[in-house]
């Protein structure tokens, strides 16, 4: 389908504008540093594609292709998109829950001396625990910021942006045991295919270790995060872990 270059030209116009709106949205000064960080990291990457934007719309009237210009300009809006839905709403609530989570999560990054840059953690409405990483936050339900019991979950959140840093070569030894443990599930779903295992290695069986196959990776990476959560927040880790699951579980025995 034929794209006008009048429409695109519209489109582009239309993202710039909005970017430059979620700029002057953001509240500063912010009394919180760790939400500046995130502030200056969501303008950086709205100036980026404003920049983008308008050196796009230079090359429409210039006799670039149309099509290839409108892909360009979703990609802008793709990236745009996200610090609308996933970095601004945390920056208008500067909250005395925010401030706490940020003192923990930096004196965990801090003791842990971990080779990455310390996330932002947000309190926002949110059912459980969960990382944004092109905006390096970690979300923390509304209900549960100043529940010390449920910290145990931001060692978990740093396991995930720790295995996006495996190029750093301090974490060689943490790729190599990943590397490995990725090997051996893979042998062990091999001999469920092939019958070894005679209560799994029936022909009703296939398609699922293909599926569970095919989830081998996400899965590693969380049950590496669990670990880490065990290991960095100890039995509140194990604790918090045990919670998440028995509270939304009509089945649990004590």
């Amino acid at each position: 389908m034929p794209v006008s270059a009048d429409y695109v030209d519209a489109v582009i116009a239309e993202q710039i504008t909005k970017s430059r709106a979620m700029v002057q949205l953001m509240p500063y000064p912010f009394t919180i540093k760790a939400l500046e960080e995130l502030a200056n990291r969501c303008k950086s990457v709205l100036c980026e594609n404003i920049n983008m934007l308008e050196s796009l719309r230079s090359g429409l009237w210039e006799g670039s292709d149309t099509r290839s210009v409108m892909r360009r300009v979703s990609m802008c809006v793709t990236h745009i998109e996200a610090i609308e839905e996933y970095g601004l709403p945390p920056l208008q609530y500067q909250t005395r829950e925010m401030a706490v989570l940020n003192d923990i999560l930096r004196g965990l990054h801090s003791e842990m001396a971990l080779p990455i840059p310390c996330p932002t953690a947000c309190c926002i409405s949110n059912q459980h625990y969960a990382s944004h990483f092109p905006t390096r936050t970690i979300y923390a339900p509304m209900g549960e910021a100043l529940s010390i019991q449920h910290h145990a979950h931001l060692c978990h959140e740093l396991g995930h942006y720790l295995l996006r840093a495996r190029s750093d070569p301090r974490l060689e030894p943490l790729c190599r045991g990943i590397d490995q443990a990725s090997q051996v599930i893979e042998a062990y779903h091999n001999e469920i295919m092939q019958g070894g295992v005679p209560e799994l290695g029936s022909p009703s069986m296939s398609s699922y270790v293909g599926w569970l196959r095919e989830r081998r990776t996400s899965w590693l990476e969380e049950y590496f995060c669990d670990l880490f959560g065990v290991f960095g927040g100890g039995p509140a880790g194990a604790w918090a872990y045990l919670h998440m699951a028995a509270k939304k579980c009509f089945q649990c025995t004590p």
